[in-house]
């Protein structure tokens, strides 16, 4: 259990370094955004804690995971192109 934790937090602050990354001259509003986006995301787990069942839960869970990392990976490939451009 202690290395679940270990990694959760890893990965958020590497998801945080991505958005440092991402906007280098904007950095306040970056954190801003992503921390209004993460409330969000608590307010809408809280009200839907009693209304659906573990299963639709689930279900939910598991596309929103999808669409994350189809879009983090985007995220990763323009990023990439964009060094790859700056560079040549």
């Amino acid at each position: 259990m202690h290395w679940i934790t270990k990694n959760f937090t890893f990965l958020i602050w590497n998801f945080l370094a991505l958005y440092g990354v991402l906007f280098p001259s904007n950095e306040e509003a970056a954190f801003s955004n992503y921390r209004l986006w993460e409330s969000l995301g608590f307010i809408i787990a809280y009200v839907n804690g009693g209304l659906l069942c573990v299963r639709a839960k689930v279900y939910i869970l598991a596309v929103v995971l999808i669409v994350g990392m189809a879009g983090f990976y985007v995220i990763e490939w323009k990023e990439r192109k964009r060094k790859q451009r700056e560079t040549v």
